[in-house]
């Protein structure tokens, strides 16, 4: 059963800053947007607090 407030209407794709409303393009966009913040922590790694 589809969430009326946080899903799209007649839908349980979950509401989104781009609108989409496809499940399937939505979890393609978030594994790569995922993928690039995965790569930027890479490139610039979090120091540990006191450490830096």
């Amino acid at each position: 059963m589809p969430d009326k407030i946080y899903c799209y209407p007649d839908s349980d794709v979950l509401k989104n800053r781009m609108g989409i409303r496809d499940k399937e393009q939505l979890g393609r966009l978030e594994q790569r947007l995922t993928m690039l913040r995965i790569l930027e922590l890479v490139d610039k790694p979090i120091q540990p607090a006191g450490f830096g």
